[in-house]
């Protein structure tokens, strides 16, 4: 019987045996897919590496995750930023030869590496360093959504380009449909388990943070880069379409709701899909050069 306890084990333990147990975990989980999952793993296994080198998990004890975290997530994180600072800006001089600002903060964060792989062991890490590396993991995931949204939005770009839509047009129905399905799912959820007012405050709250925070520092970031010269937005008449339905629904809702006694009833939900509905084909419609706004 092995009297060894779970942290004179971990104490053991070396670089090559942890690599040997990633590949070993990997065949195994592997092997019991059927060939299309293993196909779709493989697919998206560059960017399951990529988010395991970058983003912290304070839970676990993986001396060599944390340690290529220390040293690759300042990268990410600089990405995030490349709008305000080039990633690529030279900063300093080696050898007659520039050195860009990437390379640097990489150097950095390498030797800060260096110094939490001496001071943990594969069974423990000071308290103080979870903080810090709950802190990392949360930036680093912010930057890994806000780069997916870019590629997203470049995506979208694209297709409507092929496709001859306009950019509102995108907005208003594939980038609304994907933005707003996981917080459909998660309010109808909610109501279905008994808490119907958390989810009729979600649908209201979310799209209020998403106008006047997400909308609001978007224009902050775009200004400041663009200073001293002003950022024109390009009108589109489906912007007015769109606003002036947004207002009739909330209008509508406070009036509906109040008069039926402070409850959302059935056939309000009704009227509320078919007033979508009705925006959906007058942006078409408008698009289309069919009606004048």
């Amino acid at each position: 019987m092995d009297s060894q306890s779970p942290q004179d084990k971990a104490r053991r333990l070396t670089v090559g045996s942890v690599l040997r147990s990633y590949v070993a975990q990997w065949r195994s989980q592997m092997q019991a897919l059927s060939p299309p999952e293993q196909a779709a793993v493989l697919l998206i296994q560059p960017f399951t590496v990529a988010r395991w080198l970058t983003i912290p998990d304070v839970r676990s004890h993986d001396r060599i995750q944390l340690a290529l975290n220390t040293a690759l997530s300042p990268l990410l994180i600089l990405l995030f930023f490349n709008d305000f600072v080039d990633f690529s800006m030279p900063v300093a001089a080696f050898g007659g030869r520039a050195l860009p600002l990437w390379s640097v903060v990489l150097l950095h964060s390498a030797v800060l590496s260096a110094v939490q792989w001496t001071i943990t062991d594969w069974a423990s890490k000071p308290a103080w360093m979870e903080a810090l590396f709950l802190g990392m993991a949360f930036l680093c995931s912010i930057a890994w959504i806000s780069i997916m949204a870019q590629e997203l939005l470049s995506c979208l770009s694209t297709l409507g380009h092929i496709m001859s839509l306009s950019p509102s047009i995108m907005g208003v129905t594939v980038l609304a449909w994907g933005n707003s399905i996981g917080d459909l799912v998660a309010d109808v959820a909610l109501a279905r388990s008994g808490a119907p007012v958390v989810a009729l405050a979600g649908c209201y709250a979310g799209p209020m943070f998403n106008m006047l925070v997400g909308l609001g520092l978007s224009f902050i970031i775009k200004t400041v880069i663009m200073y001293p010269q002003p950022y024109g937005l390009h009108y589109s008449a489906n912007i007015s379409v769109s606003f002036g339905f947004l207002f009739v629904a909330l209008l509508c809702s406070i009036v509906a709701v109040v008069l039926s006694g402070y409850r959302v009833t059935r056939p309000w939900g009704f009227c509320l899909v078919a007033l979508y509905f009705a925006a959906m084909l007058t942006s078409l419609m408008v698009e289309s050069n069919l009606m004048q706004v």
